[in-house]
């Protein structure tokens, strides 16, 4: 989680967006919503591996069934908020 955190901070620096027209940030934001999502979504893989590897060890598995839905839940909510950064480095 912690690194899907800080990929989502480094996919929020390579989409800022300098004094650029409506047009251009619209198109950094959707670049950025997608990264987010794709982000979360491959965060969400570990526990849902783990999952799969208690059902085939007939381990309980809904706590990381849980823990893999809550982190997309997590990402998708990120992804819906956010918006390109004005960290303007010139």
């Amino acid at each position: 989680m912690v690194a899907a955190y800080f990929l989502t901070i480094v996919a929020a620096f390579l989409t800022t967006v300098c004094n650029d027209p409506p047009s251009v940030i619209n198109a950094h934001r959707n670049s950025l919503r997608i990264s987010v999502i794709v982000v979360w979504v491959i965060a969400a893989g570990v526990p849902a591996l783990v999952a799969g590897l208690a059902k085939v060890r007939e381990r309980a598995t809904l706590p990381w069934v849980v823990a893999a839905v809550a982190m997309v839940g997590v990402g998708l909510a990120i992804a819906l908020t956010i918006r390109p950064s004005t960290w303007c480095l010139f």
